[in-house]
């Protein structure tokens, strides 16, 4: 049995690390598919890590960001778990 199922089943209440795996993922998937990061989106990551809870409630995108900027926040999205 793996450690989260372990912590689930002793009544541990895990932190929720995916806000965090997002950012780390975006940064190397906008140097992968060589697009600039969207300011905006990394701006409120790092204001939710510093006057927040951590987790971040949603995404909102008002610019273009291009298909490489929507291929790597889709692709981040998919591995931050």
């Amino acid at each position: 049995m793996g450690a989260k199922k372990k912590a689930a089943a002793k009544g541990e209440v895990e932190e929720d690390l995916s806000t965090k795996e997002f950012q780390k993922e975006y940064v190397k998937s906008c140097t992968l598919f060589e697009t600039p990061l969207f300011k905006p989106l990394y701006k409120k990551l790092q204001e939710v890590f510093e006057e927040g809870d951590g987790k971040l409630p949603e995404i909102l995108i008002n610019e273009r960001i291009g298909e490489n900027g929507a291929k790597a926040i889709a692709n981040s999205l998919k591995l931050a778990k």
